[in-house]
């Protein structure tokens, strides 16, 4: 743990929250957002400027990468620092687990602008057990539908680290910890363990509000990420393929960032295979496809670093995580699935992705459309190859 930085000359601190991945960062970020609106963040607040996507600051993430999902139009760091500077409060937080996957030269710039501006910064990051981060995190990846993954998914469960589209070095905390503290010299590090022995309150919004000093409002909070049991995760496994012949890639040319309408659209369609899900109880109980063996494996492999990480947070991290209760492997039959709980919930997924859905409809295009030409949520395209006869007729009614 670093020592008290000095008072920064403006007053003034910006947090940073960076995950990571898979410990609460959705409910901590809807808190922070529900909690700005409602005015009862305290001396802190929660920039709507650089969101996008929803409640998490995607866009700023974007910037700092340069990649084409920034929107300059959304707010960029200059934005929300110099707003921040300018107005009343004296902690500004931004969030985005992505965060954990910044290099040392992208977080330098955090750091840069940041004493440019006389702004302190805090920086927190939540950890959680490997084998059951890796785990919920493959889990995340099938249900995520992500056209990219086709040709992979099906590699097995150990095999993930391998094709991972986000690099698992996050899992790596004393690494990540030692990079902020090179790019950032004087930040004040806060490293939490997401334990829920360990968790102030008990959950991560109360420990996270805890940690950043601001008011924890118990009215604010909202339900977190339901689980996600494992007959959902294999139905994105059979849809994945087909999201991916539909190219939806050339059904959003027409808009002003196609890579963010993509993404928007993909996410959607996660949306409705859960809520479809749900409506048929398949996500009483995680998906689990981690075997006994399999997670030795993975905790003997990250025990050196575990060991590490109480350099940096001032507790013994690798005695937590080697606590962490194991959780018993559940994945079945997929042919054992009722044909009509599959049927109601790849109908749901395959109308949204037929048809596009109001919210990617409205985003922005290359230029003004009249309104005969605009794309509306009724307007039919292409039935998206390997569809079957029969699903096509029921979508039809």
């Amino acid at each position: 743990m670093t020592a008290p930085r000095a008072e920064p000359a403006s007053g003034k601190t910006l947090l940073v929250h960076s995950g990571t991945y898979k410990t609460g960062s959705t409910a901590i970020q809807r808190y922070l957002a529900k909690a700005e609106a409602a005015g009862v963040l305290g001396d802190a607040t929660y920039p709507v400027t650089g969101r996008a996507l929803g409640v998490q600051h995607l866009n700023l993430n974007a910037e700092l990468r340069g990649g084409r999902l920034f929107t300059p139009g959304l707010g960029s760091w200059d934005d929300v620092i110099s707003e921040f500077v300018a107005g009343p409060k004296t902690t500004a937080i931004v969030s985005t687990e992505n965060f954990s996957l910044l290099s040392e030269e992208q977080i330098r710039v955090i750091g840069d602008k940041c004493r440019a501006a006389a702004v302190g910064i805090r920086w927190v990051h939540y950890m959680r057990e490997q084998a059951s981060c890796y785990n919920a995190f493959y889990v995340e990846r099938l249900v995520n539908l992500r056209p990219e993954f086709a040709d992979v998914i099906n590699r097995p469960f150990e095999e993930f680290s391998d094709w991972s589209p986000l690099d698992l070095s996050f899992l790596t905390y004393s690494g990540f910890a030692r990079t902020v503290l090179s790019a950032v010299p004087d930040v004040e590090l806060v490293l939490r363990p997401f334990s829920r022995d360990h968790l102030i309150g008990g959950d991560a919004v109360s420990d996270f509000c805890a940690a950043a000093g601001i008011p924890f409002d118990p009215a604010q909070s909202a339900a977190a990420n339901v689980g996600t049991g494992w007959r959902t995760a294999e139905t994105a496994r059979r849809l994945t393929p087909v999201i991916s012949a539909a190219q939806l890639r050339r059904r959003v040319t027409e808009f002003e960032n196609p890579a963010a309408a993509r993404m928007r659209w993909v996410a959607l369609l996660r949306k409705e295979l859960i809520l479809a899900s749900l409506s048929v109880s398949w996500n009483r109980e995680s998906a689990v496809y981690l075997t006994p063996e399999f997670e030795t494996v993975l905790r003997e492999r990250y025990r050196a670093d575990n060991e590490r990480v109480a350099d940096y947070a001032g507790f013994d991290w690798a005695a937590i995580a080697d606590a962490e209760p194991s959780k018993a492997y559940n994945v079945g039959n997929y042919a054992d699935i009722p044909g009509d709980q599959v049927i109601a919930v790849v109908e749901r997924v395959m109308t949204a992705l037929v048809d596009m859905p109001d919210e990617v409809a409205a985003m922005p295009t290359r230029a003004a459309l009249t309104s005969d030409r605009r794309r509306l949520p009724g307007r039919r395209r292409p039935w998206p190859p390997g569809l079957s006869a029969a699903l096509r007729r029921r979508l039809r009614r």
